[in-house]
C-alpha cells in the first residue's frame, strides 16, 4: 500500500518529468496493470518518464528507448526491438515426446 500512495501522488500533479524507480515491484497483476496504463497516460500527455526496472517486460511496455546498465556503465541503448535483435538471433528448440525414442524404457517396464 505504501508504494501505491507513493505512486499515486507522484502521479496527482502531472510533472514534466516522472522518475520511477522499480514502480511495480511487489505489485499483483492487476497492480501492475493499473500502473502501466497511469503511467502510458501521462506520457501521452506530455510527461517525460524515466524508468529503472528489473522487469524486461515493463520496459518494453512503457519505454520508448531503453539502456541497459551494468555496474554502473551502459552497455547497451536502444529501442525494444533494437535490443532484442542484437540477442534473439540463435534459437534452440526442444521437443519432449511421450515415447520413448529408439527403444529405450524406463527400469521396470
Amino acid at each position: 500500500m505504501r508504494r501505491r500512495l507513493d505512486l499515486a501522488a507522484s502521479l496527482i500533479v502531472r510533472p514534466e518529468v516522472l522518475f520511477l524507480d522499480e514502480p511495480t515491484a511487489g505489485l499483483d497483476p492487476r497492480g501492475r496493470t493499473e500502473v502501466w496504463n497511469a503511467v502510458r497516460s501521462l506520457v501521452g500527455g506530455g510527461t517525460t518518464e524515466l524508468l529503472t526496472t528489473q522487469y524486461l517486460e515493463e520496459a518494453d511496455q512503457l519505454a520508448d528507448r531503453i539502456s541497459l546498465v551494468d555496474h554502473g556503465r551502459v552497455i547497451a541503448d536502444g529501442t525494444a526491438d533494437q535490443l532484442k535483435a542484437q540477442v534473439g538471433g540463435d534459437r534452440i528448440d526442444v521437443v519432449v515426446h511421450s515415447e520413448p525414442v529408439g527403444g529405450w524404457r524406463t527400469p521396470g517396464t
